[in-house]
C-alpha cells in the first residue's frame, strides 16, 4: 500500500486509523516522505516482509539503473509465487530462527 499524506508518528489516535486504514489489509505500507511500516502477526513475519520487501526494492532500482529494458513476468507466475509464499509459514519462522542463531553465535551481547 501506499500513502501520501504521512502526517507524522502515530502518537494521535487519528493518524494510527488513518495509516491502519492506508494499509487496507496490505502487509507493507510506503509512507511517502517518511519510510516503510510492515504488519504482521507476528515480529518474524514483519521481519521478513521488510526484508524481502527492501531487497526487491534494491534489485528494481539496480535492474532500473541498468538503463536496458526490463522483463516483467506474466501475471499468472506472479500470483502463483505470492500463494507459494503464504502456504509455506514455516519459511518465515525457520529464516527469523537462522539470523537469531547467528545473532546469538557472533554478538551475544545483544541480550542483556
Amino acid at each position: 500500500a501506499y500513502d501520501e499524506n504521512f502526517g507524522g508518528m502515530l502518537l494521535a489516535e487519528e493518524e494510527a486509523a488513518r495509516q491502519a486504514k492506508a494499509l487496507g489489509g496490505m502487509p507493507v505500507l510506503v509512507m511517502r516522505g517518511h519510510g516503510v511500516m510492515t504488519a504482521a502477526a507476528t515480529v518474524a513475519e514483519a521481519f521478513d516482509l521488510m526484508y524481502y520487501f527492501e531487497r526487491s526494492c534494491k534489485n528494481q532500482w539496480l535492474a532500473m539503473a541498468s538503463g536496458r529494458k526490463l522483463y516483467s513476468v506474466a501475471d499468472d507466475t506472479a500470483e502463483k509465487t505470492a500463494k507459494q509464499w503464504e502456504e509455506y509459514p514455516e519459511l518465515t519462522k525457520n529464516h527469523f530462527a537462522e539470523l537469531r542463531a547467528i545473532l546469538d553465535e557472533e554478538e551475544p551481547d545483544y541480550r542483556l
